[in-house]
């Protein structure tokens, strides 16, 4: 009775109007959380060395050539690129400094064909290993030395050269299974060690082994003198692409291009996805503006009724609860209905979607519900203050 009262031939085409533009301005909102939460794991699930990490080096040029300037890293540039504000973590990646061969156990001599190499080996801090790093330990009572190679060595040993020689296919599995030795020739003797292979790294092309290993055996039987490193791991700050790509083109340096074009899409994603939710909250900010301006003024048209309740005896709290449960119950809805549009435009856009590897689920994330949440209290406090201070000021003026 008492909210016919208050809202009977009230025109509310604005407050219609203002609802709309509200269910609009979340779901723009939500959408554009959810769509950047799913590209957002695409992209991360792609740096398999972690967020913003890549591994650079120098350029090589003629110069280097003719022995004018190096591919190195001295000590005072790893120092100059640690001291820079948008990168936060300069690692070098270790070579090794003894002479190393990699060759089937004995252990393992007829079960595969045999094989031996010279090679070079790497060592990277853990933390940028990009695979399973349960096994990934070392000392000297330890029973192997974990390796991990990269995973091209496996597509060209098992779709080039073991095609082109007739050998079997070795799948991951049981490339794993396989013992390998790992001999290092020092001062006349050869020591061994023995190797499995524990992963096989996207990122780093290269042999790696841990970095006690290399440290130990740099120590140990090193046949030249310290080397600086040529490659670095770095990571950079999100949103710092733009300072990251001048830095690598004034040093000269550069970075595997995949990896540069996912930083890349990242930064640019950043920046078009911030700008879309300040213009969601901007249509929200709005929307919530005109439905107060219209409580305010379906006060300013029930003046007459609202000082006749007060003389008769209601007092303004039960009368600002009839505001509030009105334009609860119409929050309410406009954030059902803007979450109810998230799943129907995910209905219609999954597809479409899928088509380029956007897994949808269909279903609203944690986030998602949290901002809805946010959005329904805000406005329902906002107009809880709007409506209370313009009662109260009504109030005071009876007579």
């Amino acid at each position: 009775m008492l909210s016919k009262l208050l809202f009977r031939n009230r025109k509310k085409l604005s407050l219609y109007i203002s609802f709309i533009g509200a269910i609009l301005g979340i779901n723009f909102l939500l959408l554009t959380t959810e769509v950047f939460q799913r590209l957002k794991n695409i992209l991360e699930a792609e740096e398999v060395m972690g967020e913003n990490t890549v591994m650079i080096h120098k350029i090589v040029s003629e110069q280097h050539l003719i022995g004018l300037g190096s591919t190195d890293f001295s000590e005072k540039e790893i120092k100059e690129l640690q001291n820079k504000d948008f990168l936060t973590k300069v690692s070098p990646v270790k070579l090794n400094l003894f002479s190393a061969s990699i060759g089937l156990h004995e252990s393992m001599e007829g079960t595969i064909p045999y094989f031996r190499t010279d090679t070079y080996l790497n060592a990277v801090a853990d933390e940028f290993i990009d695979t399973d790093r349960s096994q990934w330990h070392w000392d000297e009572k330890s029973e192997f030395v974990p390796v991990i190679m990269p995973k091209v060595y496996m597509t060209m040993l098992n779709h080039g050269f073991a095609q082109s020689y007739g050998m079997p296919k070795i799948s991951e599995g049981i490339a794993k299974s396989i013992l390998f030795k790992i001999e290092i020739d020092y001062q006349g003797k050869t020591y061994k060690f023995t190797g499995r292979l524990v992963g096989f790294s996207q990122s780093i092309n290269a042999i790696l082994v841990p970095e006690s290993f290399m440290d130990f055996c740099n120590e140990r039987y090193a046949i030249k003198e310290k080397i600086n490193p040529s490659q670095l791991m770095v990571q950079f700050n999100e949103g710092s692409y733009g300072k990251f790509a001048d830095l690598l083109k004034d040093k000269r340096m550069e970075i595997q291009k995949s990896q540069f074009d996912l930083a890349k899409i990242k930064s640019i994603l950043n920046i078009v996805i911030y700008f879309i939710g300040i213009e969601a909250l901007l249509i929200i900010i709005l929307a919530i503006n005109g439905i107060m301006l219209y409580s305010e003024l379906v006060i300013t048209r029930a003046l007459y009724e609202i000082r006749t309740l007060l003389r008769i005896g209601y007092g303004i709290n039960a009368i600002l609860m009839r505001f509030i449960l009105f334009f609860f119950l119409r929050f309410l809805l406009i954030v059902i209905f803007a979450n109810a549009l998230v799943y129907a435009e995910f209905a219609y856009l999954g597809p479409h979607l899928e088509s380029i590897g956007m897994h949808m689920d269909y279903s609203i994330s944690e986030l998602s519900i949290i901002i809805s949440v946010s959005i329904l209290i805000g406005m329902v406090i906002l107009n809880y203050i709007g409506t209370r201070i313009t009662l109260v000021h009504t109030g005071k003026e009876k007579s």
